[in-house]
């Protein structure tokens, strides 16, 4: 398994399709890696946080489930891994896994995670920068990112994705979804855990945003998911909750309950969607040339 840890003070060094960051965009890079190396201390997280869960596929969405299914002997890209714990999965699921996360706080924790699940000889991790690849042209059959596109530049990591796609290759993306004012609203409140704090330049996804993604690939398709749903993350940061013991069994439950609601709302009210907390995006590369338009 490789790791690659650079110093605090530069950036990972990539390829760039639309050239090397600016000076906005690397502080922009060193304000996000500095907010995830503080927010947590590797040596202090227990090994059972880092373990997969035994369920963990009911609480993917179906689009993600999909690509699993097809994983053993693919090539696999997990966009910004956080604690590398779905990277685990993925490579449980038979892929070669490479994963990046602007932190190095984030990538040792995957590397531990690997160890842990039992996968180290098909993961690799490194810190990297969204907007910067070190990867080859044409690389991964799948990328996947889980609540990372919002923290990057957009069109700087298009530009990035199309090119370590392979021809016929596709990335899915869960994203927070930032049509709902009120929900925005709530995701900056200061009262909210510690836990759950967002860092000095991410945003939500707005479809404005999401339709720039049609320069780069030929098929972008949008699903917004988790409007009941969201009720059970409301539940998971209040601290009652806790302190009644609700168990992440019983919220797994529910999640999936209101999972099947939110599928016959949707299709029932369509102008409800906007109001959604996640987004799911696919995008499918079909060409290899003229990929800008």
């Amino acid at each position: 398994m490789a790791r690659t840890v650079l110093p605090n003070e530069t950036i990972p060094e990539g390829r760039g399709v639309l050239g090397p960051p600016d000076v906005h965009l690397l502080g922009r890079m060193h304000r996000e890696r500095e907010f995830f190396n503080q927010r947590v201390r590797p040596a202090e997280v227990e090994e059972a946080a880092l373990r997969v869960p035994p369920h963990l596929e009911q609480e993917l969405e179906p689009e993600v489930v999909s690509l699993t299914q097809m994983m053993a002997g693919k090539t696999v890209c997990d966009y910004g891994c956080g604690w590398g714990i779905l990277s685990s999965y993925y490579a449980q699921c038979g892929a070669q896994v490479y994963c990046f996360d602007i932190s190095e706080a984030n990538i040792a924790l995957t590397c531990r995670a690997a160890r842990i699940n039992g996968v180290a000889g098909r993961l690799w991790a490194q810190v990297m920068a969204g907007e910067w690849l070190a990867y080859p042209q044409e690389f991964f059959d799948f990328v996947i990112g889980n609540a990372v596109l919002h923290h990057v530049d957009i069109v700087r990591a298009a530009a990035e994705l199309r090119r370590v796609l392979k021809p016929g290759g596709r990335a899915i993306f869960v994203e927070p979804l930032g049509e709902n004012t009120l929900l925005e609203w709530t995701r900056r409140c200061p009262l909210r855990s510690a836990a759950h704090q967002h860092s000095p330049d991410e945003h939500s996804l707005r479809y404005a945003e999401i339709r720039q993604l049609e320069r780069f690939f030929e098929r972008v398709e949008v699903r917004e998911t988790r409007l009941l749903r969201m009720l059970v993350r409301a539940l998971e940061e209040f601290p009652f909750a806790r302190a009644a013991g609700v168990s992440r069994n019983w919220l797994r439950r529910v999640s999936v309950r209101l999972g099947r609601a939110d599928e016959w709302l949707l299709r029932r009210c369509p102008w409800l969607k906007p109001l959604c907390q996640y987004v799911v995006v696919t995008l499918e590369k079909r060409e290899t040339r003229g990929a800008v338009r």
